[in-house]
């Protein structure tokens, strides 16, 4: 008797604590959704429990629906997880070597044969990045391209490094091995990913070309602000590709990751491979990492109007998904910040910040033209008393001072600092957001 009471008892406790980590994720996320910059979908699931599966804020602004976990969003960059994974089921199947050289897929391109798949997988290639100029880059969103083209397009630019010597994120490097993928196998990179992956699984929501995917599904925007929100350009499918192309649902992603984990994809031993950190704590799709002092398998994704963050801790039986479907909030930090809810972290909640009186005069000091790069510049302008920003070809917004050099947005989780030389004129400004600083020099 005393024993069952114990069993009782324990199993009392742990139903408790588990609804008290609910409760303290919901509060998290309903203080996120309170500043108004938060719109979008989070799935916490520990050792079998789900503790929390809601949308929040708006996953389409005109009807101010909310997301479900069936409703489908873009990932972009999660995408790599499913290329690297059958990358390695071809290469558990003697259909190609991660030591296979690019110049036995595609023998013209520049210095093919010091590049390898595992180079590609790594990111240790050193094949330029073509999303980095956004020149190119917004000059084929919407545009459907052949093979060919985005070969070509990629070839152009010069290698960042000596393969294998260094490390540097290339979406190009991933569309290449959707490439291969479909030079070995003879069937689209798609079609590989369904027969493969989406159909064994039952991801049934998921695929690859978004603006022809039926309902339900996100809007994705820039921002959400009165009294027009700013709707996200669309990024056709063959452009995005095998780097960032894939959709998907939380309900379905979480079904991905516990699948993975459990062996049902990989074989041991190509998962310990995939799992594995090489240079960046990177391994083959996936980030190894520590978070909150413990290990994790992670990865991101940002296409337009989309931010993701996968977080699978395979030791603790712990999945955090956070999808955000308003470029406004930072879907990395969120997720980080709920696994610390998991654990028991001490973790500050979401709050609106608070400004700051300043002279008309300290605002115009900041007025001007900013230069980020030849491709992307911004400009600052005081309007009825506000400063204002607006990067080229984009909405203007609003900017809020915190101390006399410090400004927020409203609109996004991110701060602009001005700069000012030994005489006390402004030459810079520093973009701040999810831990990156860009530059802007201003121009006279």
């Amino acid at each position: 008797m005393k024993r069952w009471m114990i069993i009782v008892l324990a199993t009392v406790a742990i139903r408790a604590e588990a609804q008290q980590g609910s409760d303290k994720l919901n509060e998290y996320c309903k203080a996120a959704e309170a500043t108004g910059r938060f719109h979008g979908y989070v799935l916490v699931k520990q050792k079998g429990r789900v503790l929390l599966s809601s949308g929040f804020g708006y996953s389409d602004y005109t009807s101010k629906s909310k997301g479900t976990a069936q409703t489908r969003y873009q990932v972009g960059s999660v995408t790599k997880q499913f290329t690297a994974s059958v990358i390695l089921k071809l290469a558990e199947a003697g259909k190609l070597s991660l030591r296979d050289a690019l110049s036995k897929y595609f023998r013209e391109f520049p210095n093919a044969d010091k590049v390898t798949i595992e180079h590609l997988l790594t990111h240790t290639s050193g094949i330029y990045n073509y999303t980095n100029s956004r020149k190119a880059f917004d000059s084929l969103r919407g545009i459907a391209s052949s093979r060919d083209e985005m070969m070509r397009m990629i070839a152009h630019y010069p290698y960042d490094f000596e393969p294998g010597t260094r490390w540097n994120y290339s979406n190009s490097a991933y569309s290449i091995l959707g490439y291969i993928i479909e030079k070995v196998t003879g069937k689209p990179y798609e079609r590989n990913v369904r027969e493969m992956i989406f159909t064994p699984l039952g991801m049934t929501r998921s695929g690859f070309d978004y603006p022809s995917a039926a309902g339900p599904k996100a809007t994705g925007y820039y921002l959400i602000q009165e009294p027009i929100p700013v709707k996200a350009a669309s990024i056709d499918s063959t452009i995005s590709f095998s780097a960032g192309a894939i959709y998907t649902t939380p309900e379905d992603l979480l079904t991905w990751d516990e699948s993975i984990t459990s062996g049902k994809i990989l074989k041991a031993t190509s998962l310990k491979n995939a799992w594995t950190p090489r240079m960046n704590k990177y391994g083959l799709g996936w980030f190894i990492d520590t978070i909150h002092n413990k290990p994790a398998i992670h990865h991101g994704g940002a296409i337009d109007g989309f931010m993701t963050q996968n977080i699978i801790v395979p030791d603790e039986g712990i999945t955090v998904i956070v999808i955000v479907n308003a470029e406004m909030y930072n879907a990395d930090e969120m997720a980080r910040d709920l696994l610390g809810i998991v654990y028991g972290v001490p973790v500050k909640l979401p709050e609106q910040k608070t400004e700051i009186n300043l002279p008309a005069s300290a605002l115009q000091s900041y007025t001007g033209n900013y230069e980020i790069n030849p491709e992307m510049k911004a400009t600052v302008k005081v309007e009825d008393g506000k400063l204002m920003i607006a990067p080229e070809g984009q909405p203007w917004a609003q900017l809020f001072p915190e101390s006399e050099n410090t400004f927020f947005f409203r609109i996004m989780d991110a701060k602009i600092e001005f700069v000012k030389d030994g005489d006390g004129k402004v030459v810079k400004f520093l973009f701040k957001q999810g831990g990156r600083v860009m530059e802007a020099v201003k121009k006279e």
